[in-house]
C-alpha cells in the first residue's frame, strides 16, 4: 500500500504487526551484532582490550545512525496500516477509512514521543513526557473505541442485548468480558509500543508486550467473526437484489413482445376497417342480379322501339 488494494487479509496481518511493532528494532539489533561481530563479545572490558572491529556501542542507541533506523522500524507497522487506509479511502471514498488514518497517526506521535524524550535535554523531556502522556491516553481511548464498535461491530444500543449486535456466535457473557478485557489490557499499550520511554524498566514492558500479544488474539476472533458477519449480509443483500431484478425482468413485457403487441393490435385495426369497408358495398351477387335486371330493361326498351318503327313504316306504305 498505498501501490496495492487493501484487502482484508493484507489488513489483518498488518493490525497483528501494529501489536509487535519491538519485532522489527529486535531484528535490527540482531543483524548488526552478527555483521559486525559482535556476538563474540563476551565482557565489556575484553571486547575493549581486544579491539578487533570498531566500538561496541555501535548496535546501541548511541549510534545515531542505529538510533534512527531503530525508530523508522518502529514505526513501519502503524506506517504501513496508514497507508493502506489512505488506499482504502482512494478506493472507496468513504469517511470512516481516514477517521482509522487518524488512529494510527496517534499511534505514529506517541512512538515518536517517545524516543524524543531521549534526544532532548531534562528541561524539554518534562513537556514532552507530558505531551507523550497525554497523546498516548488519548489514542489508547480512540484505539479501544476502535477495537469495540468498528472491528467488533459491538456497541449497538438498540440491539437485543445491551451494547452487543443482533448476530452473535457466542454467549452475550464473552464479548461482555472481552469489551473489559480489552479496555484493561490497552492500559499498557502505550509503553509496549513506545521503545525509549523511561518511566518503565524493559523487564515489565516485556510483561506487557506479552499481554498485548493476547488480547490481539482475542481481537483477532472477533474481528473476523465480524467480517464474517458483513461478508454474509452482504452476500444475502445482493442475492435478494438478483432476485428483484429476475421478477422485474419476467413481469415486465420485453421488447420484442411490445413490438409484437403493437402489431397485432395494428392488424386488428387493419381488419377491423376492412370489415368496415366490405359492409358499406353490396354484395357481389346483389350487383350482378341488378346489372341483369338494368340489361333486360333496355333490351325490352329496344324491342318497343323497333315495333313502333315497323308500324309506322306500315301505314305509310
Amino acid at each position: 500500500s498505498p501501490f496495492s488494494t487493501a484487502s482484508f487479509r493484507r489488513c489483518f496481518i498488518a493490525d497483528v504487526l501494529c501489536s509487535m511493532p519491538k519485532i522489527f528494532p529486535d531484528l535490527q539489533y540482531t543483524l548488526c551484532i552478527y555483521i559486525s561481530g559482535h556476538y563474540w563479545v563476551v565482557d565489556e572490558n575484553e571486547w575493549q582490550r581486544d579491539n578487533r572491529l570498531h566500538d561496541f556501542y555501535s548496535c546501541g542507541t548511541g549510534n545515531p545512525l542505529y538510533l534512527n533506523l531503530q525508530v523508522l522500524l518502529g514505526l513501519l507497522p502503524f506506517h504501513i496500516r496508514f497507508m493502506q487506509c489512505l488506499r482504502a479511502y482512494i478506493d472507496t471514498g468513504l469517511t470512516r477509512h481516514l477517521f482509522n488514518m487518524l488512529k494510527y497517526l496517534l499511534s505514529i506521535c506517541v512512538t515518536a514521543l517517545a524516543t524524543a524524550m531521549k534526544s532532548f535535554d531534562p528541561a524539554t523531556n518534562h513537556w514532552l513526557g507530558c505531551l507523550w502522556v497525554g497523546t498516548g491516553i488519548v489514542a489508547t481511548i480512540y484505539s479501544f473505541y476502535w477495537d469495540v464498535v468498528m472491528d467488533w461491530g459491538l456497541g449497538n444500543a438498540d440491539a437485543k442485548q445491551f451494547l452487543l449486535r443482533e448476530e452473535l456466535y457466542f454467549t452475550p457473557v464473552t464479548y461482555y468480558l472481552a469489551i473489559l478485557c480489552d479496555l484493561l489490557m490497552r492500559l499498557g499499550w502505550a509503553l509496549v509500543i513506545s521503545p525509549e520511554q523511561p518511566y518503565l524498566q524493559q523487564h515489565f514492558v516485556l510483561m506487557l508486550g506479552v499481554i498485548e500479544l493476547v488480547r490481539r488474539c482475542m481481537w483477532a476472533i472477533f474481528r473476523v467473526e465480524w467480517e464474517s458477519i458483513r461478508n454474509n449480509a452482504m452476500s444475502l443483500r445482493k442475492l435478494k437484489q438478483q432476485q428483484q431484478n429476475q421478477t422485474q425482468f419476467v413481469s415486465s413485457p420485453s421488447r420484442l413482445e411490445r413490438e409484437g403487441s403493437m402489431s397485432s393490435s395494428v392488424g386488428s385495426m387493419a381488419a377491423v376497417v376492412n370489415v368496415a369497408h366490405t359492409a358499406q358495398k353490396p354484395p357481389p351477387h346483389h350487383h350482378q342480379q341488378r346489372h341483369s335486371k338494368e340489361s333486360h330493361l333496355h333490351f325490352s326498351q329496344a324491342q318497343m322501339h323497333l315495333m313502333n318503327s315497323t308500324s309506322d313504316l306500315a301505314l305509310d306504305t
